[in-house]
């Protein structure tokens, strides 16, 4: 019943949605690709059965391509099949997984567009990284015979409440899903509250916690330093995806520059950057596209290199003396500060850290991270940390034994995805 009431409320707002998707199509061409991908059409088909993994977007898919390899690397018997939800994930899956894996868009949940993509798939096995529920996916999945695993599972304070809500109503589909793997305790706890059979939840880890970090050498440091028009000897602050309305974190970083000492943004959103120039003029600062200039030429502390490429924030991280994890100082909810933790960097992050309220709170824990809620609070603390180099080395070593300490979810993901998938 509840997939029917399901059904309904899509087709209800089906023309709101053509509308929607027809107006993002037309406003920003990347999402004209794949159009017909979404909507089951001109899949690759496969003939022998598949593992499917799911990414919504970069995030996502950074945390599953380790599992992506992992499966493709240890089994010869399945194809590995890769999709996203976003142009900028399908650019990340494209650039680290080919060959490896054929990688598409994945398609609406409309129940026609569904089943079209499953046939063409073949899956013998369906792995939603995060969480992601699709009724209409999950049931032809299911239908087929394939195995749906919730991979990296979590819920957050925001989501919870919705969930419970309707608990009821998407319990069919809680029920065709056949393992949850969730971060942590806490989020098996509320899996459980939502009506997830007992048997099948388990608290497996947190697949970012595993993230390849290629170490970087002192040379790379460099030329990776140079290329930003940075110094080899200069410090570095990186704000990494940064939200408007963080602007306090912009304050506070620019207020700690001078000789020797060199600020880098990366904005989560690159389609506007007139706010960073706003907040940055008073302090007499310039911003420097990163995509303009991919070799910047040598500056001072004044210029402010953007970083408005995809895919590159892992490798920046790793120039940083410290770092501000941004969507923490609005109620987002927060990036993931394990980026800079296994690059052995002390972060910063204001108080919204529900999205990874486990791994900030073991970061903040062991001394590797530290929340701050206000400019001011900001400002001493970078400061302090820039001038005390011995605190500065302590605090990422601290953050970086802490990813250490807990990885493994991808092994363990990888070990229940083979014992789920048949090849019949």
């Amino acid at each position: 019943m509840s997939r029917i009431l399901y059904n309904a409320a899509l087709y209800l707002g089906a023309p709101a949605l053509a509308g929607a998707f027809a107006w993002k199509m037309a406003s920003k061409p990347a999402y004209r690709e794949g159009a017909f991908q979404k909507l089951g059409l001109f899949l690759p088909r496969q003939t022998r059965r598949t593992i499917w993994i799911h990414a919504v977007s970069v995030g996502e898919t950074m945390a599953a391509l380790r599992l992506a390899r992992k499966l493709a690397g240890a089994q010869s018997r399945f194809r590995i099949m890769f999709s996203t939800s976003t142009p900028t994930g399908q650019q990340v899956a494209r650039r680290e997984l080919s060959p490896e894996a054929n990688v598409f868009y994945f398609p609406f949940d409309f129940p026609g567009s569904a089943a079209r993509a499953v046939a063409a798939i073949n899956p013998a096995a369906l792995a939603l990284v995060d969480t992601e529920f699709w009724p209409n996916v999950i049931h032809a999945c299911a239908r087929r015979g394939a195995a749906v695993i919730l991979v990296n599972g979590r819920m957050s304070d925001r989501s919870y409440p919705r969930y419970m809500k309707f608990r009821k109503l998407i319990k069919p589909t809680l029920e065709e899903v056949s393992l949850f793997m969730t971060q942590g305790e806490k989020d098996r706890e509320r899996f459980l509250d939502i009506g997830a059979a007992p048997e099948k939840v388990l608290a497996a880890g947190n697949l970012k916690f595993d993230q390849e970090t290629a170490p970087i050498s002192a040379e790379q440091s460099a030329a990776i330093k140079k290329s930003l028009g940075i110094g080899p000897e200069e410090q570095v602050v990186v704000l990494g995806s940064v939200h408007q309305g963080e602007q306090a974190a912009i304050r506070a970083a620019a207020g700690v520059l001078g000789p020797g000492r060199r600020l880098v943004i990366a904005p989560r959103r690159i389609d506007n950057l007139e706010w960073i120039e706003r907040e940055l003029e008073p302090y007499g600062l310039r911003i420097s596209r990163r995509s303009q200039w991919p070799a910047m030429a040598m500056a001072d502390f004044k210029t402010v290199p953007i970083i408005d490429t995809f895919g590159e924030l892992g490798k920046i991280y790793s120039i940083a003396s410290v770092a501000f994890v941004g969507g923490s100082l609005i109620s987002h909810g927060g990036q993931n500060p394990l980026e800079p933790a296994s690059r052995g960097v002390p972060s910063l992050f204001g108080p919204g850290m529900s999205n990874f309220s486990e791994a900030s709170q073991a970061l903040v824990a062991a001394n590797g991270a530290f929340t701050v809620a206000t400019q001011e609070e900001m400002g001493t603390k970078l400061a302090h940390l820039m001038a005390d180099e011995p605190a500065r080395l302590t605090a990422g070593a601290a953050a970086r034994a802490v990813v250490e300490r807990n990885q493994g979810a991808t092994t363990l993901a990888a070990e229940r995805i083979m014992s789920l998938a048949r090849a019949d």
